[in-house]
């Protein structure tokens, strides 16, 4: 289970970062995240649970602290190994670079807002991967824009036809399993070196 979490700081008395994230009671562990700053800026995060059993989602699944007002993004992954693998935060920009191994999954998040309600997330798209979700709040004040890729590893970058005056990159690398017969497949090359060697 994977939550990209963006909030806001300053307005009604909170800092605005999210200081924990749970699914069913059971606390998830950050993979990363881009915090705010003094001024009504956003946060930018990417929580992650392991082995969630099975996901339902009703009022009140998944539950925030330390935050003001706050938009969500859920990913259910399948064929995963626990933990992460490399992270990377970026602030102020719309690039961030994150080397990734062979096979793994990424999931990226642009963070946006700031004053003048110009986080409009309908003029943003990742230029690497696939868009699956933008959520604002406060009539444009803030947002997020999340997105997969598949392929994993390389430069994720987002364009944004009006830019804000706020804006964060988070990305982190999750690491596919390898099949059942990838793992026979590994096995027999394994025995076949050490036939080799023994002869």
């Amino acid at each position: 289970l994977v939550v990209v979490a963006n909030s806001e700081n300053g307005n009604g008395g909170t800092g605005g970062y999210i200081t924990s994230v749970t699914y069913q009671g059971v606390a998830l562990t950050e993979a990363i995240g881009s915090p705010g700053a003094a001024g009504n800026i956003t946060s930018n995060q990417i929580w992650y649970l392991d082995n969630p059993n099975s996901i339902a989602f009703t009022d009140g699944a998944i539950t925030t602290a330390g935050n003001n007002r706050l938009a969500l993004t859920v990913f259910g992954l399948n064929g995963t190994a626990a933990g992460v693998g490399n992270t990377v935060a970026a602030r102020d920009v719309y690039t961030a670079n994150l080397a990734t191994s062979a096979g793994s999954m990424v999931i990226s998040s642009l963070g946006m807002g700031g004053a003048g309600n110009n986080a409009d997330v309908n003029n943003v798209t990742p230029d690497t991967g696939t868009k699956i979700n933008g959520v604002e709040f406060g009539s444009n004040w803030a947002g997020h824009v999340a997105a997969y890729d598949a392929a994993g590893g390389g430069t994720y970058s987002f364009t944004d036809t009006s830019p804000t005056n706020d804006v964060s990159v988070v990305a982190v690398e999750f690491t596919m399993v390898p099949e059942p017969s990838s793992l026979a497949l590994l096995g027999l090359g394994g025995l076949l070196i050490a036939r080799r060697r023994r002869g």
